[in-house]
């Protein structure tokens, strides 16, 4: 009897634990306003005013990348990586120290397609930031040693890749389901990426990289003018 009366009292304290607590009222949400326009070189332009926190977030994101490397795969990657090591005014280094000097750094990334080249940084360099990736966007010169050192950096990721089960499963499984589609391809070859060249970066951009299929965001507390 008395073991009954503990396994009831147990019981019954594991059932009133486990009831979840009743949930507040939900708090009403606005979403911030947004204004948009379009350049005269079809770039499209959105600014978010939102927060207090003196910072802001610029992002050029273009609609291109892995779908648009053809019989190429990982070309639009090598690409994103050559656009931040110097201009026709700065080299590399002096693009991160500026972009350091103002609370940020360059940051770059590539997905089937979409891409984007942006920074974070405080409200008050917001001006300079705009400049900066507008001279980076614009003014790439496209180091051949830079790419040379990137392209042997692609390959030792592209080893490392291959010899984890995750990614062994996640090239099985898109590759099932996209089969020959640029969807389905994962990897390039080692063949196919000793070919790649700088003038395919090159042309890369000139063909995919441009104004009338990227649009600029810029967030947070910022000076619209």
């Amino acid at each position: 009897i008395i073991s009954g009366a503990i396994l009831l009292t147990v019981s019954s304290f594991v059932v009133a634990k486990e009831m979840p607590p009743i949930g507040g009222e939900p708090k009403g949400f606005q979403l911030p306003k947004t204004t948009t326009f379009t350049l005269s070189n079809g770039l499209k332009t959105t600014f978010v005013d939102y927060g207090k926190t003196p910072k802001v977030t610029v992002r050029l994101v273009t609609c291109t990348g892995n779908v648009d490397d053809g019989d190429k795969p990982w070309l639009s990657d090598i690409s994103y990586e050559m656009i931040k090591q110097g201009t026709k005014t700065q080299s590399a280094l002096e693009i991160a120290e500026k972009a350091a000097s103002m609370g940020g750094e360059v940051q770059t990334s590539v997905s089937m397609g979409v891409s984007t080249l942006g920074m974070d940084v405080l409200s008050e360099f917001g001006d300079d930031a705009i400049v900066l990736l507008a001279d980076i966007a614009q003014n790439s010169t496209l180091p051949q040693k830079d790419f040379d050192r990137i392209k042997k950096d692609f390959q030792r990721q592209l080893k490392v890749q291959q010899s984890q089960p995750q990614s062994q499963a996640g090239e099985a499984f898109f590759k099932a389901i996209y089969g020959n589609h640029p969807y389905g391809v994962s990897f390039p070859t080692e063949d196919s990426l000793n070919t790649l060249s700088n003038s395919d970066v090159a042309k890369f951009l000139q063909d995919n990289f441009v104004a009338s299929r990227s649009h600029l965001y810029v967030s947070g507390v910022f000076n619209h003018a």
